[in-house]
């Protein structure tokens, strides 16, 4: 705001310009040497003022002007801090040459471009279908065959990653494809959608998941809160612990009574429970969390 009242700057249209700012990135813009001093001194001024520092070692000083034209002898200063001036200065991932030619900054793009191109080639060197020689311009590629191909390379290694992943023991069951799940698309409450993202992945509170905290075998994790004698996981918690029978009546009467249901395995019941009924089973689980949160803390 002061350096705008300054009223120095460059003219643009019916506006004047003086000031370029993004994040902690600031560009300064003026006529001529001694405007640009000046909105130093202020910029430094209100930097000592609010206890700010200034990177000095990474400040530039670009003189933009003709390609014959002599660069400027002025020496700018940040307090007692020279600043270098420069031909060129990336701005926000822009190179801007001093001339204003932006060919630094395009071969720049260029170059990212070719590692990025690099990469693709390396990747499809297993691909004996097509290959790097077909990539070359040999022969035309099928792309929906590279589409494809690349889909199954990485859809597979994303299936291999998770199984080693004891915690995604649930997850596994649920997520076949890489795709947005149908709960994620439903209008449900934060407290619901957050039950139903943490059931999925693991993480609810069951004695599955905090007994590995004080160190439990997972054949010792068993349900404080029913007769069964079983391990207190996600499938324990939907399908079978008599805590919450009465909910499970409340919520998936009418699915529980089927018969085809009844002829499932748990883990083809949990799969047809969560894929298939989304909003009963995330009214279920804030009830039952919640009837579980007050056994735990005897308020019942």
């Amino acid at each position: 705001m002061e350096l705008n009242d300054m009223n120095l700057g460059i003219g643009l249209k019916d506006s004047n310009l003086s000031i370029l700012l993004y994040a902690d990135d600031i560009a300064l813009l003026a006529k001529n040497e001694k405007d640009l001093q000046q909105m130093l001194d202020k910029l430094q001024d209100w930097c000592k003022r609010w206890r700010v520092l200034i990177n000095t070692s990474k400040s530039k000083c670009v003189h933009f002007r003709k390609s014959r034209a002599k660069p400027t002898n002025f020496e700018f200063s940040v307090g007692r801090n020279k600043l270098e001036n420069v031909n060129e200065y990336k701005y926000l991932g822009v190179v801007f040459t001093y001339n204003g030619n932006f060919s630094t900054h395009t071969e720049a793009l260029s170059k990212g471009s070719g590692r990025a191109l690099g990469k693709i080639i390396s990747s499809i060197h297993q691909f004996k279908e097509f290959g790097v020689k077909s990539y070359e311009k040999t022969e035309i590629i099928d792309m929906s065959l590279l589409d494809l191909r690349l889909q199954d390379f990485y859809l597979s290694m994303w299936k291999r990653d998770i199984i080693n992943v004891s915690k995604l023991r649930t997850y596994v069951k649920l997520k076949t494809m890489v795709e947005q799940e149908s709960y994620v698309k439903l209008n449900l409450s934060k407290s619901q959608r957050s039950c139903v993202a943490q059931l999925r992945c693991g993480i609810l509170p069951l004695r599955i998941e905090t007994g590995r905290y004080i160190g439990e075998q997972r054949e010792e994790r068993i349900c404080n809160f029913c007769t069964e004698n079983s391990i207190e996981d996600e499938s324990h918690f939907v399908l079978d612990c008599s805590l919450y029978t009465e909910l499970r009546n409340e919520h998936f009467k009418d699915i529980i009574s089927d018969v085809n249901y009844l002829q499932m395995s748990n883990d083809e019941k949990l799969y047809h429970i969560l894929i298939n009924f989304p909003r009963k089973t995330a009214k279920y689980l804030v009830d039952a969390i919640r009837k579980r949160r007050q056994v735990v803390f005897g308020q019942v």
